[in-house]
């Protein structure tokens, strides 16, 4: 079924994991269907099988533009050989995940036996997060798979759905929230699996067959694998507060009161704050939105508007590095500091993006009689999602630090202690930091897989030493683990006194 090319976008996911496509990093033929979708997007275009052959097996399905869902990736065993079909539009082809799947296509082997056809072509199809499809299974522990039953290409109809233990294990229990999916009105209905391993399960591999059944007798079956364990869990977990939804909107709140015109080392202050900020600036990612204000830069300490002397000189919108420096750049430390009066603002500063992140750079403390302990109230009421950093920048007042991190920690943020260039620098890409990206290498230094701490699930890894790789900004973490089968290693990983820390 072909819907026509018109570069619409769509929406994609993955069947099963093999070596033609698959959703675990760590393996060659990893594709990630939320960068195709968040890239360059045809899926609209996609063409949907129309006719059903058991013997074709699902790889990916797609949702076209003219909302039907099906199998756009579907391969069949020939004789020693493997036809793939491939009914992703060529408006893709500038698509990188699109790009790696061809590679992936075009390196299949003769023989493919290793193929699982884990999703035989039906009128309906029944699947889960791939990276759930084995889950090792250890006694005492209980997993949920989240599962979509899918019409394939305007299919109708009310599938009953059953799960079950194979080969049957008394101390296994199998649970469906719901056993009706209804695809009268739609063509995706949701249900959750439940799955609880006793105290006494074998560890002997298992299949939990989740099948689904309609009234004309048509049917289709998910298998999902409980594989013997024969490994070691890592879960890298973040110290970040998560009570903020993380966004990729920052407003930067810049000092430019007249204490920035004294003398660190050789340059001013402000012109140390201005390199920094150029450095930052050129470090942060460029899918993110930025603004700039700023305070204290056209009234004198003397004026009777010193005191609302704030000014958002950069809206937020999409990174753009020379504007912002360029602004930045004409400004000229003048006046007080009303520090708090400048947070107030960005609640309005930031509505029309829905919330966002604010790292407020300030060498002095609040010099207009602003209510910090107030502030944070404020901007709570405000509802937005908002959250708070502020680097002090030679600051020295203990109250003051204690004053400004209180306000920070309240809005899910941290305070941090900058004596000189170099540690404004690394504090300002700290601050900006919404989440802890992470690698783990072997004792070789080979990449075995890699994730975003605290999202996700467990590695399950073979025994043996690893080494998990953190950066944030300009900051990087070692953190040596050793593995032991069937044991689980959790680590927490998160930022303490400007510095990445780890715990255990």
């Amino acid at each position: 079924m072909n819907p026509g090319a018109s570069g619409s976008p769509g929406l994609a996911g993955i069947l099963e994991n093999s070596t033609l496509v698959s959703a675990r990093k760590r393996d060659a033929s990893f594709i990630d269907p939320e960068a195709w979708k968040n890239g360059p997007n045809d899926l609209g275009d996609s063409n949907i099988v129309v006719q059903n052959d058991p013997r074709w097996c699902g790889a990916m399905w797609a949702k076209n533009k003219l909302h039907k869902s099906g199998l756009a990736l579907a391969y069949a065993h020939y004789g020693r050989g493997l036809i793939v079909y491939d009914g992703f539009d060529r408006d893709q082809i500038a698509n990188p995940e699109y790009q790696r799947l061809n590679v992936a296509e075009l390196k299949q082997p003769f023989d493919p036996d290793y193929l699982a056809c884990s999703q035989p072509a039906a009128d309906f199809l029944i699947t889960s997060s791939p990276e759930l499809r084995s889950q090792p299974m250890a006694p005492g522990g209980t997993y949920t798979y989240p599962l979509s039953v899918l019409g394939n290409f305007g299919y109708v109809g009310k599938v009953t759905l059953d799960a079950k233990v194979v080969p049957a294990d008394p101390a296994i229990s199998v649970k469906l929230d719901t056993s009706d999916a209804d695809l009268t009105q739609v063509d995706e209905s949701k249900a959750s699996l439940t799955v609880t391993a006793g105290a006494t399960a074998s560890v002997a591999s298992r299949i939990i067959a989740v099948r689904g059944k309609d009234a004309a007798g048509k049917s289709n079956v998910l298998c999902l694998a409980l594989p013997e364990r024969r490994t070691g869990g890592l879960t890298i977990l973040s110290g970040l507060r998560h009570d903020k939804k993380p966004t990729k909107n920052l407003e930067i709140i810049l000092d430019a009161s007249g204490s920035m015109k004294a003398l660190l080392g050789k340059k001013t202050r402000w012109a140390t704050a201005l390199d920094v900020l150029n450095d930052v600036v050129g470090k942060l990612p460029p899918d993110y939105s930025v603004g700039l204000r700023t305070y204290g830069h056209r009234e004198s300490a003397l004026s009777p508007r010193t005191c609302k002397d704030t000014e958002l000189v950069a809206p937020v919108a999409p990174l753009d590095r020379a504007r912002l420096m360029t602004v930045a750049r004409g400004l000229r430390p003048r006046g007080e500091t009303p520090l708090v009066y400048s947070i107030l603002q960005t609640p309005g500063d930031l509505k029309d993006v829905g919330g966002g992140s604010v790292i407020l750079i300030t060498d002095g403390e609040e010099s207009c009689k602003g209510d910090i302990a107030g502030a944070s109230k404020t901007l709570k009421d405000s509802g937005l999602n908002l959250s708070l950093n502020i680097v002090g920048f030679t600051l020295k007042s203990a109250q003051a630090k204690a004053a400004l991190g209180g306000l920070a920690e309240s809005m899910g943020g941290h305070y941090y202690a900058a004596d000189n260039g170099a540690a404004l620098g690394r504090a300002l890409l700290l601050a900006a930091v919404d989440q802890l990206p992470y690698r783990i290498v072997d004792v070789k230094g080979t990449e075995v897989d890699r994730g975003v701490a605290g999202v996700g699930g467990k590695h399950e890894l073979p025994p043996g030493n690893y080494t998990v790789l953190v950066n944030a900004g300009d900051e990087s973490l070692k953190v040596p683990v050793t593995l032991a089968l069937r044991q689980d290693v959790a680590v927490t990983v998160g930022i303490k006194d400007d510095k990445l820390v780890v715990e255990r």
